[in-house]
């Protein structure tokens, strides 16, 4: 499957799982963390597409979002989450009240959630390029002759941005997270034009950042991500 055809049928869950974050006032790493998971969950329905598994995708991505608030230590109520989730798919419907419609959306979400865990094995955590890109960034301040050129190109905005979009893609399933930040790096270094010192023994940046990456991998990772930005403006 192309990274198009991905973001063709999946961009309107994480749409949906960011939004309910924000009506539910959750930061950045909880959001995050259910979009992992919910595309963790989608290769693994692929990839036992012949046992005839399937799990709607908005319920999905509801259960992501609710087990990605615990496992960052923002545990919402699942009536909230619930609510929230019926509102924005259902926006002239009246408030879900506690009766038989509540109680089969609880039962499927609590039941999605044991099926999420087992088919992940229970392992429901993973290294985020986030801190990679505060670390590369902070690295790349020290390096530069002065540090306000690096604040002065916009580039730790740039990268912040691309990393929060990075959450359509299933890119930190395939890659090691800081091979992910530092291509992220790497096109927001292109972008800006800014060009940062080798360091000693001639070694660049990303070869003293992400020891054993080459720059093509940065470059075949970057264009994925740049996938995402064409994808929207083609819609």
């Amino acid at each position: 499957m192309t990274m198009e055809s991905y973001l063709g049928d999946h961009k309107v869950a994480i749409d949906f799982i960011k939004s309910c974050g924000s009506h539910l006032c959750l930061s950045a790493s909880p959001i995050a963390t259910g979009c992992v998971l919910y595309h963790r969950i989608v290769r693994k329905q692929l990839e036992l597409k012949e046992r005839d598994v399937d799990i709607e995708k908005y319920l999905l991505a509801t259960t992501c979002l609710y087990l990605g608030a615990k496992i960052e230590e923002e545990p919402q109520k699942i009536r909230d989450v619930i609510n929230v989730a019926h509102r924005l798919l259902h926006p002239d419907d009246k408030a879900l009240e506690i009766g038989d419609d509540y109680w089969k959306l609880h039962d499927s979400v609590t039941a999605c959630e044991l099926i999420v865990l087992r088919y992940l094995k229970f392992q429901v955590t993973f290294d985020s390029p986030i801190k990679y890109i505060l670390m590369f960034c902070k690295s790349l301040e020290d390096w530069l002759p002065d540090s306000n050129i690096l604040h002065q190109s916009k580039l730790p905005q740039i990268c912040w941005n691309m990393v929060n979009d990075l959450c359509y893609l299933p890119l930190v399933i395939f890659y090691p997270a800081e091979v992910v930040a530092a291509s992220i790096v790497y096109i927001a270094l292109e972008v800006t034009h800014l060009k940062v010192p080798e360091h000693k023994e001639g070694k660049r940046w990303f070869q003293v950042l992400c020891p054993g990456i080459k720059e093509n991998k940065l470059k075949d990772i970057g264009c994925k991500i740049l996938t995402l930005y064409d994808h929207i403006k083609v819609k």
